[in-house]
């Protein structure tokens, strides 16, 4: 069953387990649903990189699933527009700013994280927009957690070479790789940003060692290319 976010807000967001299907097909039922009220779905092509896509009528077509090539970022001030990323242990983030009536998603790996893709969101949140990240609102998302996240020390260094406050979110293991804690520093990003702490949500689930099987894809644990679908409308 799909976990929601934002019910305090006039919108619709959430991220899919894996008992209601792969998300790509989840995707396009979303697009057959959204044509009946005239609305449309958006799919981010993701290549784990940093830049955002602006979705305005100029970049929708007159079609109920439209595709975004090479974008990890999705903002839009639309509504009845559906925003989406697949996701397979990679972090969602969410962000709407309840004013300006601006949602977005982010889909950050390791290096889109390590890159800042969180930062680029909000950075055209404000300049398309006139966002205050004040008011933004934030869930970072069901995704692998330090508790699974194992890599060597190359990635290490990715990191730190440009952020080096990393380093609080990594832990050196016996066998001599590191512990990675994604989502605390996709929300030290967000808080970088200038976003209230008090407006930031993380989940604390973690798709590669839920006990239920069911409830999450991991390509981590299973090699699977099955995802799971992050979504978020208005």
């Amino acid at each position: 069953m799909a976990i929601e976010f934002f019910k305090q807000f006039n919108i619709t967001a959430g991220f899919t387990t894996a008992d209601e299907g792969d998300g790509f097909g989840i995707r396009d039922r979303m697009a057959l649903e959204a044509e009946k009220t005239g609305g449309l779905v958006v799919r981010a092509k993701q290549v784990h990189g940093i830049d955002v896509c602006i979705i305005d009528k100029e970049a929708l077509k007159d079609a109920p699933y439209v595709e975004i090539d090479d974008c990890d970022g999705l903002i839009t001030n639309l509504k009845n527009v559906t925003l989406t990323m697949s996701h397979g242990d990679c972090i969602p983030v969410y962000v709407y700013d309840p004013k300006k009536h601006v949602i977005g998603l982010a889909h950050a790996g390791w290096r889109g994280t390590a890159d800042c893709v969180v930062n680029a969101m909000i950075y055209w949140m404000t300049e398309e927009y006139k966002c205050k990240p004040k008011d933004i609102h934030a869930v970072v998302g069901p995704g692998i957690g330090a508790c699974c996240f194992e890599v060597d020390s190359d990635v290490v260094d990715y990191f730190t070479d440009g952020m080096p406050w990393t380093e609080d979110y990594m832990w050196q293991m016996a066998n001599g790789k590191y512990r990675v804690d994604l989502k605390g520093i996709n929300c030290e990003l967000l808080e970088i940003e200038g976003i209230p702490t008090e407006n930031i949500e993380i989940s604390s689930e973690c798709t590669c060692c839920e006990k239920n099987k069911n409830r999450f894809f991991s390509y981590r644990r299973d090699k699977t290319a099955k995802r799971m679908l992050a979504y978020i409308k208005q």
